[in-house]
């Protein structure tokens, strides 16, 4: 899984840069930068962290001594 796949509650999918902000949403400490993520241009920054973020989850996960996640994706799965 080359990116981080989020289902809500009413069954819309959300993938990437949408899904870290999705969950963002649902987390109190971080539901008021949500706000950030609908100011102009804001989708494209977005996007572009999360690449990073995502490119370099392993050596984030060794730094913060965190085993990254492991499943097995339902290959069914959209």
């Amino acid at each position: 899984m080359k990116r981080l796949h989020v289902l809500d509650g009413g069954g819309a999918w959300y993938a990437g840069g949408d899904a870290m902000v999705r969950i963002a949403a649902e987390l109190p400490a971080l539901a008021s930068l949500t706000i950030l993520a609908r100011l102009p241009g804001a989708d494209a920054v977005i996007d572009s962290f999360y690449g990073l973020i995502a490119a370099h989850r392993g050596a984030i996960s060794r730094w913060l001594r965190l085993d990254r996640c492991r499943f097995a994706p339902d290959p069914a799965a959209p």
